[in-house]
């Protein structure tokens, strides 16, 4: 659940009230309809300022909006200004097809080990962690990963480092992994590495194994909340990762 403050009250509007996400920049405000306020998810905050800043790694850098933000041909009239994520990937791809420096991570989680590999700008350090930042948090929620490792461009790889921390950017994300890999006392731990053959190898946990972890449970897996922490573009994710190798 969203913690957020009220920001402004405009009754004549359908949406009459502006409220600010907590930990993210000003561009995620919102107008919310009286449906969308539940009394349980308004929280009293004190000691925060109309003007504080917002987590580390929260506000979108000017040259990853151009890659986040395409439109599509087809306009969403039911969701004006939707930005299809997979029309993201293709021009962020296309951008960095003749880069030759790539950040790698690991994400272990119970169902074995997954590695992902990302072109990035070596000289727009920001605006390749940002959507690294994207892409490992989509990654991490449909994985339900226990740890990431990463591997890279030393200032690429500090930046989502503390993205993935406490007053960073993705502490929701921290925090929720805990209580959904059902171990609440454990913390998702963020390292980095200077070889990627210090990354452990990708693998895939064998189906009988997952099975023994949750007696009771029929063949049939359900799959876990997919949360997200904050707006973001919607649409089909970076090509799909798998746990036998490697993505350009």
């Amino acid at each position: 659940m969203a913690c957020f403050r009220v920001v402004a009250v405009n009754w004549k509007k359908k949406t009459p009230v502006k409220v600010h996400f907590m930990g993210y920049a000003k561009e995620h405000d919102e107008w919310l309809s009286a449906e969308r306020l539940r009394s349980r998810a308004i929280v009293p905050l004190k000691g925060q300022e109309e003007g504080s800043q917002a987590s580390f790694g929260a506000s979108v850098p000017p040259l990853a909006k151009k890659y986040l933000r395409v439109n599509a041909k087809v306009f969403a009239r039911l969701n004006p200004g939707f930005c299809p994520w997979v029309l993201a990937k293709k021009q962020y791809l296309e951008a960095t097809k003749d880069c030759n420096d790539t950040i790698t991570w690991a994400l272990q989680h119970d169902k074995g080990c997954t590695l992902y590999t990302l072109p990035v700008f070596l000289d727009r350090d920001e605006t390749s962690a940002y959507l690294a930042g994207v892409v490992i948090q989509e990654m991490i929620w449909k994985l339900r990963a226990s740890s990431l490792i990463l591997c890279g461009p030393p200032k690429i790889c500090q930046c989502v480092q503390k993205c993935f921390s406490i007053g960073g950017a993705y502490e929701f994300e921290l925090r929720s992994m805990r209580e959904v890999c059902g171990a609440p006392r454990k913390p998702f731990e963020v390292s980095i590495v200077g070889h990627e053959s210090a990354l452990p190898a990708a693998f895939d946990a064998p189906e009988v194994e997952r099975r023994a972890e949750a007696p009771g449970h029929s063949s049939v897996r359900l799959s876990s909340f997919h949360g997200q922490s904050r707006p973001r573009p919607s649409g089909t994710g970076f090509p799909e990762p798998t746990s036998s190798g490697h993505h350009p």
